[in-house]
C-alpha cells in the first residue's frame, strides 16, 4: 500500500491511517523500498531452500494461510522452508515434508493481543519455535492521543488469551476485506 501496489481501501485507512503514512514517505525512501524488499525472496542457508513471503507463496502480497488451513500441492514446490504472516497468527507446522512458519506479529497480534510474538528457526534441524513477549497494551493505549487508535485496533490489543478463539466466520470476515 506504501507503494501503490495494493490500493488503500477506506475501511483499512479509517482503522490503520495509512495515508499519511505514504505523504510522511519521501519518494526516495519509496524507492529504496521498491528497489531493495522484494515481495518474494528465495533464499538457502545451510543447504536449506527458504521461501519468505508476506502472504503465502501463491498469493504473497495478499494471500491467507492459517494453521489449519493446508497448502495447495504447488505452494512450496523445492522448498523446505516457507516463512510468511500476514494472518498475524503465529504458528509452526510440518506439511508434506515442509516447515510452514508464522512469526505472528510483534505490533498487532490477531491471537493473543497483548502478546507480542517471533520466530526462532533452526536452519542445521529445520525446525522453529515461536516465543511470546507480554505487552504492556494498556500503557501503549494511553500513551497515544485521545481518538488516535482505531475502536478495532484497540480491540485487538486488549485481547488476552482467554480471549484468542478465532472462529472460521469471523476470520472470514476478516480475510474479506
Amino acid at each position: 500500500m506504501l507503494l501503490g501496489l495494493l490500493p488503500i481501501l477506506e475501511e483499512d485507512e479509517r482503522i490503520y491511517r495509512l495515508r499519511p503514512l505514504v505523504s510522511a514517505t519521501s519518494s526516495r525512501m519509496r524507492q529504496l523500498i521498491a528497489d531493495e524488499w522484494p515481495i518474494r525472496r528465495e533464499i538457502v542457508a545451510e543447504g536449506r531452500r527458504i521461501l519468505l513471503v508476506h502472504g503465502r507463496p501463491n498469493n504473497c502480497l495478499e494471500g491467507y494461510l492459517y494453521e489449519d488451513e493446508t497448502p495447495s500441492s504447488g505452494e512450496s514446490a523445492d522448498f523446505d522452508t516457507v516463512v510468511m504472516g500476514h494472518t498475524h497468527r503465529a504458528f509452526v507446522r510440518k506439511e508434506q515434508g515442509v516447515l510452514w512458519l508464522n512469526a505472528g506479529s510483534c505490533g498487532l497480534p490477531r491471537d493473543i493481543g497483548n502478546m507480542a510474538s517471533c520466530a526462532l528457526y533452526d536452519t542445521v534441524s529445520n525446525s522453529a519455535r515461536i516465543l511470546h513477549e507480554a505487552m504492556n497494551t494498556k500503557a501503549l493505549l494511553a500513551s497515544c492521543g485521545k481518538g488516535s487508535v482505531a475502536s478495532e485496533v484497540m480491540r485487538i490489543l486488549s485481547r488476552g488469551r482467554e480471549d484468542a478463539r478465532f472462529t472460521r466466520q469471523s476470520r472470514d470476515k476478516m480475510s474479506s476485506r
